[in-house]
């Protein structure tokens, strides 16, 4: 089924029966099949949820160390064959997730990929499952199989790379449960301000103003710099000191306000710009609204502060639940006092440096936050990093411990961000 949202309309009644029978019509490689359900008239990519096997070979890549073995195993005993089939859950790509029932001692078919060494535990399904339940048990099974392969270098685990990152990722789970199990004497306490918002970018990133924030002459900082820019002088510099990531001053609204150009034209007459002192963005501004100032006022902070909601990960805006929830962070915070609990800094690939771990609270609620809010109506999730990002800052294990029950009732509930089951990719079948 190539549409994703026609997969996902199965969902329900794929996800009624304990398991149904499919006729497996293609293998992509040893974890990942298209199905066939005679009864709900319907053929989807279908992935094991539990483990994942190596790529196999295609024309437009090589296998990956018993990718290729994998892939003809599961050929030998599932290829053209009806079997039973449970579909628990479906990714965001419309690719149904679950388990295969085989009839042998094993009774599925993931024991008998990973004994052989042919696929590899999802890690992070099996440390979200509860010891003694009957998922559990099977998780632990299967993690032993997993082990004994890896000792007899079966598989996968005759490359030493697999062996070694499988170790590293053992370490780092010892590691963040050793970090988490005592109170580290290295975290910062929360600092606590007053702000209102500038700008919001998405529902993960927003500008505040810090209400508190004064000069050394005591003056709010934002009126100080309004003040500097009313005595600008009045003509126009040349579009050739103009570029990008210079500061200058542009005319906004009748207004002139400190900017940093972000993006010129080639023939430097064109601009993008981002105001410091509110946030906003603005795109195609002409370089007879620009001036270039001195460096005193250039110096002068920003009166905008970035802010990032710390421990939840939120759609990107162009994404239909992004937009949902850059929507709703704007009803809850626009025009309102807030508390901002500054967190400890923590950054992850390509994150900002210059943003501040928040949460928000409004001053006439300062008992539940804006990051609850948005976790609890399925809008944003807790990444796989925030445990081990909470350490670094006094009582954040305990707030993120909510996070993760407000976080397992929106995806019981399968609201907005969970509505079609886990929110994990899974890789395109070639």
């Amino acid at each position: 089924m190539g549409d994703a949202k026609k997969a996902r309309a199965f969902l329900p009644n794929l996800q009624r029966h304990k398991s149904q029978k499919a006729f497996v019509e293609v293998i992509f490689s040893g974890s990942r099949f298209k199905l066939r359900f005679p009864t709900e008239n319907c053929s989807l990519v279908f992935a094991l949820s539990a483990c994942r096997a190596p790529s196999a070979s295609s024309a437009a890549r090589s296998a990956e160390v018993g990718g290729d073995e994998a892939r003809a195993f599961a050929r030998r005993y599932l290829n053209q064959r009806i079997l039973d089939v449970s579909v628990t859950d479906m990714d965001r790509n419309g690719v149904g997730l679950g388990s295969i029932h085989v009839p042998s001692p094993e009774g599925d078919f993931e024991s008998r990929l990973l004994q052989r060494g042919l696929a590899r535990l999802d890690r992070w399904r099996a440390d979200q499952q509860v010891p003694g339940t009957e998922l559990g048990n099977k998780y632990k099974k299967w993690a032993q199989l997993e082990i004994q392969a890896k000792n007899n270098k079966l598989g996968l685990w005759s490359d030493e790379t697999n062996i070694a990152e499988f170790e590293q990722q053992q370490q780092e789970k010892a590691d963040r449960a050793l970090a988490t199990s005592g109170f580290d004497q290295n975290a910062k306490e929360v600092r606590r301000w007053r702000a209102k918002v500038a700008d919001i970018t998405d529902g993960n990133t927003c500008y505040l103003h810090d209400l508190d924030a004064k000069t050394a002459r005591g003056l709010p900082l934002l009126d100080a710099i309004a003040t500097k820019m009313r005595s600008l002088p009045t003509q126009t510099e040349k579009c050739a000191l103009l570029k990008k990531n210079l500061i200058v001053a542009a005319q906004f609204q009748g207004e002139w306000c400190r900017a940093k150009i972000i993006e010129a034209d080639k023939a430097k007459t064109i601009f993008k710009l981002r105001y410091l002192d509110y946030g906003n963005v603005e795109s195609n501004v002409p370089a007879s609204k620009l001036r270039v100032i001195d460096a005193e006022i250039a110096s002068l902070p920003a009166a905008a502060i970035e802010a990032s909601l710390a421990y939840i990960a939120v759609l990107p805006i162009d994404d239909e639940i992004g937009e949902i929830a850059a929507a709703t962070l704007h009803e809850l915070i626009w025009d309102k006092t807030l508390i901002v609990e500054q967190h400890a800094d923590f950054y992850h690939g390509s994150d900002k440096a210059n943003a501040k771990r928040v949460v928000l609270k409004l001053s006439d609620d300062p008992d539940s936050s804006i990051n609850e809010k948005l976790v609890a109506a399925g809008l944003a999730r807790v990444p796989r990093t925030a445990k081990r990002d909470a350490n670094k800052t006094v009582d954040a294990p305990q707030y993120l411990e909510k996070l993760k029950d407000l976080e397992a009732k929106a995806r019981a509930a399968r609201q907005n961000l969970w509505r079609y089951g886990d929110v994990d990719y899974s890789e395109n079948e070639d």
